[in-house]
């Protein structure tokens, strides 16, 4: 990232913490957002008392464009576990304040319902961006007034729930106006068999570095404080649900010299004793990391730096109390006086905390003299500990240092540099590009057409590297709801959010193209025909999509993402392994003799007893299936079990409405953790039909979808008895076997698959 030197003095930045620690809310927000209400660029002649409006492409919405054919038809198409996105727009010839939307549910033809809080609308608010007004902030406003002649976008969101049934769901938009005013769209969405993993289990490796102070500062709030991590709270568990694999950490005030309008701080205080030894305070550092990872933000965590811009390092006199500042230049005597006896201290810290194999030192664009005298010191003091770095030259021309987490430059992206980073996946690290400062486009600027947010993780898997990084997530200029311009910067730079938390339409946009690089390998996966994605992705190439108009790369981005689509609809499980190939028990153990395949059909037989398992152990996982039960049976499906005679967790499948089971306890009806969680009744088909069952085991929670209805969840952490009373010495395995149980009646299976998370 090209350095350039903030608007704001240290001394400044100084004042203000000190000004929050005190207490004082800091006065510089002009509004809560909004310098101006967007107006049409023209108006009608002989105005409409009406509300107007049309369903709008996912786009910058301008006092130019915003107006078009009247439309009220949204559709789209969504995976499982997908965040998927319409825009709305409505204008008015006259005021019509109190403005709000009401969606109805999203229903089937045949009842299916999607849970109401998974559809969401947000009000698209403008911010400046050197001058020019910009729809950039989803607003999460109840309502907003509209003044005569302006216009309003309007942002709606379904997160697909990933037990939700296929299918063709529909309902209303209705936007509502103070005096009655009112506009309709009908929404489709047709949702497919395929399912996104959650995004903790993304393979995108996503960076995009943290900034807790400027989140303090705009809030007057002191650095740390309970107030602080409240805030932060909503912001990192979004960074999360992107699939996050980078806890950002320092080490060093100023790492980056003073590029931002807020100043970064150590999260480590070096305290130098009146014996010339050093002690040193981790306890910011571990209660940050703590709160990132239990927000989900990780693995890995990067601190920077040993390598600060300027070299310039801090540390405490305890006998005087002073903050000494020094300068210390790469590979002197004065360097490994300060950094090693810290290095050899921090990475026994880091073992007792069980974070060691976790922690990368981070450097940023340094070159191989400087690289060279700090990794010596790194392996002398502390070699458990790894090196990330972003920057403008391939790691096989740093001689001797080896880097397990690197980041090229998108305009240095060439063939021989992109077979290294083949090369060093098989060795197991981790390669990424970035887009910081530059390039003009494909960016994720506030003012950049939204395309081009989905463009760079759709090119990060045409060229194969594993993910993207990006210099802030939350790196606030001074007033970033009024203006998001700051210094030399173009508006938008240095950050992807804004407080609120309120998301940024280009956040979302990014966030699609995550989802859209995740669909293509889990398709891979799956053997999806690909034909027509790779056909797609071979046409992606930075020095030429770079300069190529907006429509030329809008066009390519949807045909790509046609051609996901298409794939995933030949695909009804992607992701999800077949455990049974329908002519016999290949791959099963267990007491075979109490199963039989028939017709393709896996059956348990009467009046035989035992059970099967799958021959290898799974953690975590999906498994979906359908089974026929006949009159009173009675089965289970093995969980986490220590051996194929022992389950530790069964979920139940039984004839419930037979009488002999009429005075069952409630946990031990179909579709129960038996013993453990009981399930909601009612969703079994009659006898002879065919019931889908989909369970999931994630870590210490349990869910059973059946018939699309979500009917079991549970989560064992907090459990310290069973609603039975038994004692299962496996109960906290975290791994097991699966596998099906044959209680003396037939119980017949098909179509099961395994899915590993």
């Amino acid at each position: 990232m090209k350095k350039v030197l903030g608007i704001c003095s240290l001394a400044c930045t100084v004042a203000a913490l000190s000004a929050f620690a005190a207490g004082n809310e800091l006065n510089w927000r002009k509004f809560c957002y909004e310098p101006s209400t967007p107006v049409l660029s023209e108006t009608n002649a002989t105005p409409s008392e009406a509300l107007q409006g049309r369903v709008a492409a996912l786009e910058r919405i301008t006092p130019a464009n915003a107006k078009g054919e009247p439309t009220n038809l949204w559709k789209a198409t969504a995976w499982r576990n997908e965040r998927v996105h319409g825009q709305f727009v409505v204008w008015s010839d006259v005021d019509i304040p109190q403005l709000r939307c009401a969606i109805s549910p999203l229903k089937t033809a045949d009842g299916k319902t999607l849970p109401s809080d998974c559809v969401s609308t947000r009000f698209v608010r403008y911010v400046l961006a050197r001058g020019a007004l910009v729809g950039d902030i989803l607003d999460t406003a109840k309502e907003v007034d509209l003044p005569k002649n302006g216009f309003r976008p309007i942002w709606l969101t379904v997160s697909v729930p990933d037990e939700v049934a296929p299918g063709l769901y529909k309902g209303t938009l209705t936007v509502i106006g103070a005096g009655k005013k009112t506009i309709s769209f009908s929404l489709e969405l047709n949702v497919l068999q395929a399912t996104l993993p959650a995004p903790k289990y993304w393979t995108f490796f996503l960076d995009l570095w943290q900034h807790p102070w400027a989140i303090a500062r705009y809030h007057g709030v002191e650095p740390f404080s309970p107030a602080h991590y409240r805030l932060m709270e909503p912001i990192l568990r979004e960074l999360a649900n992107a699939g996050q694999k980078v806890l950002t950490t320092t080490l060093t005030d100023a790492p980056w010299n003073h590029q931002n309008f807020d100043l970064y701080y150590t999260m480590i205080k070096h305290l130098k004793q009146p014996d010339g030894t050093w002690k040193f305070d981790y306890s910011i550092f571990d209660q940050y990391v703590t709160f990132g990872r239990k927000l989900g933000i990780g693995p890995q965590i990067h601190c920077y730096t040993l390598a600060p811009w300027g070299g310039n390092v801090t540390y405490i006199d305890v006998a005087t109390g002073d903050l000494v500042k020094q300068s210390v230049a790469l590979g002197s005597p004065k360097y490994e006086a300060y950094w090693g006896d810290f290095l050899r201290d921090f990475q026994k810290h880091l073992e007792e905390k069980g974070w060691v194999n976790d922690v990368y030192l981070a450097m940023d664009e340094r070159g191989l003299e400087e690289m060279k005298a700090t990794y010596n010191c790194l392996m002398k003091y502390s070699p458990k500990l790894k090196i990330a770095m972003p920057g403008n030259k391939p790691p096989s021309q740093l001689k001797g240092v080896e880097l397990q987490n690197y980041c090229q430059y998108i305009a240095n992206l060439n063939p021989e540099f992109l077979a290294e980073a083949q090369e060093r996946r098989t060795r197991g690290m981790v390669t990424t590009t970035y887009v910081c400062c530059g390039p003009g486009r494909p960016n994720t600027f506030t003012a950049s057409p939204t395309p081009e947010q989905v463009w760079l993780p759709l090119y990060i898997s045409a060229v194969k590297l594993d993910g993207l990084l990006r210099w802030a997530f939350t790196n606030w200029p001074r007033d970033p709801l009024y203006d998001s311009s700051f210094g030399n910067w173009t508006p938008g730079d240095t950050f992807l959010v804004y407080p609120g938390p309120r998301a940024a339409v280009r956040w979302e946009m990014l966030r699609d193209g995550i989802e859209e690089n995740e669909k293509i390998r889990a398709l891979r996966r799956a053997g999806a025909d690909m034909t027509a994605v790779d056909a797609m992705l071979a046409t992606f190439d930075f020095k030429k999509d770079c300069k190529s108009s907006a429509d030329a790369l809008r066009d390519q981005v949807q045909k790509t993402r046609d051609a996901i689509e298409t794939a995933a609809r030949t695909v009804k499980d992607a992701g999800f392994v077949s455990v049974f190939n329908g002519k016999d028990l290949s791959g099963w153990v267990g007491i075979t003799d109490a199963h039989t395949v028939e017709n393709g059909l896996l059956c348990t037989t009467p009046k035989a007893h035992g059970n099967i398992v799958l021959a290898r152990p799974y953690t975590n996982f999906i498994f979906r299936f359908e089974f026929q039960l006949t009159k009173g049976s009675n089965n289970g499906v093995i969980i986490r079990g220590n051996a194929p005679q022992d389950y530790n967790f069964e979920v139940q499948l039984l004839d419930d409405d037979d009488d002999q089971y009429k005075n069952l306890e409630n946990y031990q009806y179909n579709g129960s953790l038996y013993g453990v969680c009981a399930a909601q009744r009612g969703t079994l088909k009659p006898l002879g039909e065919w019931n889908e069952m989909e369970i999931r085991v994630d870590g210490s929670r349990f869910t059973v979808v059946q018939n699309g209805v979500k009917i079991t969840d549970c989560d064992i952490a907090g459990m310290t008895e069973l609603l039975d009373k038994s004692k299962r010495p496996g109960f906290r395995n975290a791994s097991g076997f699966l596998g099906l149980m044959a209680h003396s009646s037939v119980v017949r299976f098909r179509n099961l698959r395994v899915k590993e998370l």
